[in-house]
């Protein structure tokens, strides 16, 4: 059980710390064991050590090194920190009282009652003294129900597996890689941190000098140096965002070399991150059009995890959806009242207050009409305004639809407080007493089917207080459409520029039109921002506030046409 991979993690810890590596990999390898066959996973602080003891007996026996780094990849997918665990564990449990589908319903109690009968009898061997063959026995009988229980619940709900905590090798990860693809992923512990990349089918794994909290700083600075103030938009932080490069990107380099399309699975704070914009090289604020951004040098997908990429792409081919496009936006808030009786005074006064500030978003009116028009969506799927209420969006049969467009706030837990789910904000159906009702949680979206290619939500901020959680929270949002059938989501890291944002995604759709991928197409639109600023655009559009807020998050590989179909690309985006 879990104490136990704990106990061994530790004594791992202390016999690294005494030089005994050996003896620390077997108790590492021991304990791992445990939380892959339990499908658990320890705190960040306590998987780091295995990956310094794997790194250290790489460097020592370089004839081992492919495999060490492979096993590298895997530990850290032990690693699980809080926030994501709770948020997966708050979308399984709604699975048990789905209202849409008794079958999921069904199988995942199933599940539930095999997990009880799997706790109590490993509790009994607990408390039993000596060996008990007749229990072993059960407990495996136990285990193969709990493995029907879970394939079960995976063909009634075959999204299921994105609310999954589960590891996946090296291996299955470089099958999913087309040939011109990487996968980049990190874990960063208290000290210090590990970067590692898939490529080719090989891992290559490097330490760096800095734990969570320094990493962090580097972000919060990016951040801050990347939202509109009260001020204007600030002067761009370019030594920390060439900071974070050196740091991840730099030294993987020859490992990255060519690849046309990076996939990050980010780690904690770099999870509120856009990593386009990074820089390899160190630029001025005041010329940044032509900077050395990372964007300019691959395509950028980020995913959740590793396992998100490998599930979303096992699944086959694109939408086989008939229509092109749906869109909501320019929603009517909530007004004072509702939110009062949605946060009471006595506990989330703040989160009322700050809620009441949200304010109408009427340039996602010209984005959403714009994106319907670009892709040949009837009038009329374009719901806008009163119109754009939670029940109004849920009797449009979203499965219809390859492209689904949500232009409005997505407010993640962190930002208000009382939030105990990333939700989505839409217009109140009329007379409703409280803003309850338009509020779409992460768990209400695993209610809904979707089989789209772009779910676009284009008004996210994942800053949060100090930019704590965000990132988290957005990662399971993001796992929760997955779950409902989008294959990729388009969303923005802090509020956008109504101009920037109706161009990018205008253009992101006209490029997917024409048969690019998903993340080709926002990375030419996002090229075409910093190529045309101070030419055709304003010379203040090379700041990232304008271009780098927009990230894809999920299968990167997807176009916009129908499957079975190729389309030309229509005109270029008038600037």
């Amino acid at each position: 059980e879990r104490p136990e991979a704990v106990t061994l993690f530790l004594g791992g810890q202390q016999r690294l710390r005494n030089g005994r590596r050996a003896e620390a990999l077997t108790a590492f390898r021991a304990g791992a064991d445990i939380l892959r066959a339990r499908q658990i996973g320890l705190p960040v602080a306590l998987v780091v050590p295995y990956l310094d003891a794997l790194d250290q007996e790489a460097t020592a026996n370089p004839g081992q090194s492919p495999a060490l780094r492979s096993e590298m990849f895997g530990a850290a997918q032990l690693a699980q920190r809080s926030s994501t665990a709770r948020y997966v564990q708050q979308a399984s449990a709604r699975l048990g009282v789905s209202e849409g589908n008794q079958a999921v319903q069904g199988a995942v109690r199933g599940l539930q009652d095999a997990d009880r009968e799997l706790r109590e009898l490993f509790a009994e061997r607990d408390a039993s003294a000596g060996q008990n063959a007749a229990l072993d026995d059960r407990i495996a009988a136990a285990q193969q129900r709990r493995a029907q229980a879970e394939g079960e619940v995976a063909a009634a709900a075959p999204g299921y597996r994105q609310l999954l905590l589960a590891a996946v090798d090296a291996d299955s990860v470089a099958r999913a890689l087309s040939p011109k693809e990487a996968l980049l992923t990190m874990l960063l512990g208290p000290q210090a941190g590990f970067v590692m990349v898939v490529r080719d089918g090989r891992v290559d794994a490097r330490r760096i000098p800095a734990g969570e909290e320094a990493v962090a700083a580097l972000v919060n600075r990016v951040r801050r140096s990347s939202e509109i103030g009260a001020g204007g938009v600030p002067r761009f932080d370019a030594d920390a965002a060439h900071e974070l490069h050196r740091l991840l990107i730099a030294p993987l380099a020859g490992a990255l070399g060519g690849a046309e399309t990076l996939v990050v699975a980010p780690d904690g704070p770099l999870l509120a991150l856009p990593f386009g914009l990074l820089l390899a090289e160190p630029a001025q604020p005041e010329a940044l059009g032509g900077a050395a951004w990372l964007i300019r040098r691959h395509a950028i997908v980020h995913v959740p995890s590793p396992q998100t990429l490998v599930t979303l792409r096992a699944a086959g081919t694109g939408s086989t959806a008939p229509l092109p496009y749906v869109g909501f936006g320019d929603f009517v808030p909530p007004s004072a009242a509702q939110f009062t009786r949605s946060f009471p005074a006595d506990r989330c006064g703040r989160d009322a207050r700050l809620a009441t500030g949200l304010g109408r978003l009427p340039g996602t009116r010209a984005e959403v009409t714009a994106s319907r028009a670009l892709l040949g969506a009837a009038p009329d799927r374009a719901i806008l305004g009163a119109d754009f209420t939670l029940p109004n969006m849920r009797r449009q049969r979203l499965d219809q639809y390859r492209v689904v467009h949500l232009a409005t706030h997505a407010l993640l837990p962190g930002e208000l407080s009382c939030l105990t789910e990333p939700s989505i904000v839409a217009s109140p159906p009329a007379g409703a007493p409280s803003a309850d009702p338009a509020f779409l949680k992460a768990s209400e979206v695993l209610d809904i089917k979707m089989d789209a290619d772009l779910v676009i939500l284009s008004a996210c901020n994942t800053g949060g207080p100090g930019g704590e959680g965000g990132g988290e929270a957005l990662s399971g949002l993001a796992r929760a459409f997955f779950y409902a059938g989008a294959r990729g989501l388009m969303v923005t890291h802090w509020a956008v520029d109504d101009a920037a944002a109706a161009l990018t995604v205008a253009d992101t759709l006209r490029r997917q039109q024409g048969g690019a991928s998903s993340a080709a197409s926002l990375r030419g639109a996002q090229l075409l921002i910093l190529d045309e600023a101070g030419r055709n655009l304003p010379a203040a559009f090379a700041h990232p506030y304008y271009w780098a807020p927009f990230v894809l998050i999920g299968d990167g590989r997807r176009g916009g046409a129908p499957a079975g179909t190729t389309a030309a690309a229509p005109a270029p985006t008038q600037l």
